[in-house]
């Protein structure tokens, strides 16, 4: 899970808002240019990611950079976000094409609460993408800057986590339900479930509001979530450990099968060499002795003769 830099309490509409960027999205920074070139976050997705919903497929495959507001963006916050991304698309472009690290120009997006409706009256600039609550400003194949407004988001499961992320729960209740939708999302994986109810619950902490029993039972059938791959994750580590050490022995019997069929190896040669060196004794007594029996033979007829 990556590593949030500015990942900071004490501004806790935009740690909110990271915290859950963070759940859904591994590949997300924080760790972007420093001065006003900086951004709340980037991230570059070979995978659509769910959490965007209708942009999801959009923003795969090209760097995004996000900006956060929890209130209604302004235009001289718009001048500035689309000063850095124009930065990061000249950046992006001077780059040759086929050495480019994405296929697609950098995007925006900029995440706020509330509709910002004197740039959205403005004409010629932010177009409806039809989807409701979310506008674009700019080419869609050029660095465009997408504009998506929580409050205005349709109300369907694809949106529930966008539009609670721009600001902190309005109530110990609203927090509750936020805890209730972590608990039924699926498509997260539990360590990055786990981390986001730990930093959700540095929020609910300082409410003194929220029902308690009801967080306390939603907490406990996390947690109960979250030991479940605990030990599944230990069964799987001790497998893997025992895979280890099977195939570490494994590797030291062939090692000593190997050991062994060299031995016989050479015990074979060192036979084979025997057997012919007990050929060649065989071969020089068998001569020895046709030399002494011709030998004999000789004695015996110059005996006959000297009778």
């Amino acid at each position: 899970m990556s590593d949030l830099h500015n990942f900071d309490i004490r501004y806790p509409h935009q740690f909110w808002f990271l915290a859950i960027l963070r759940a859904f999205i591994p590949e997300l920074s924080t760790n972007t240019q420093k001065g006003r070139r900086r951004v709340n976050a980037s991230f570059a997705a070979k995978s659509p990611i769910s959490f965007w919903g209708d942009l999801a497929m959009y923003l795969a495959q090209r760097e995004v950079l996000v900006e956060h507001f929890s209130d209604a963006p302004g235009i001289g916050d718009l001048a500035r976000s689309w000063l850095k991304l124009a930065t990061t698309v000249e950046r992006f472009t001077s780059i040759r094409i086929k050495d480019r690290p994405h296929p697609f120009v950098p995007a925006m997006v900029i995440v706020c609460y509330r509709k910002p409706s004197d740039i959205l009256r403005t004409p010629h600039l932010f177009h409806g993408t039809g989807t409701p609550g979310i506008w674009r400003f700019g080419s869609p194949e050029f660095g465009p800057i997408l504009l998506i407004v929580a409050t205005e988001l349709p109300n369907v499961p694809r949106y529930q986590w966008l539009r609670r992320s721009a600001r902190i729960p309005s109530s110990g209740e609203d927090f509750v339900d936020s805890l209730e939708l972590l608990s039924r999302t699926k498509n997260l994986r539990v360590e990055a479930k786990k981390k986001l109810m730990e930093d959700m619950m540095k929020i609910g902490d300082n409410d003194k509001n929220i029902d308690k029993d009801r967080a306390i039972n939603i907490i406990q059938a996390l947690r109960e979530e979250f030991a479940v791959d605990d030990a599944e994750r230990e069964e799987h580590r001790r497998t893997r450990e025992e895979l280890a050490a099977t195939k570490e022995k494994l590797a030291a019997t062939e090692a000593e099968l190997a050991a062994t069929k060299a031995e016989l190896a050479a015990t074979k040669a060192e036979l084979a060499a025997t057997k012919a060196e007990l050929a060649a004794t065989k071969a020089e007594l068998a001569a020895t002795k046709a030399a002494l029996d011709e030998l004999r033979e000789e004695f015996r007829k110059f005996r006959d003769e000297s009778k």
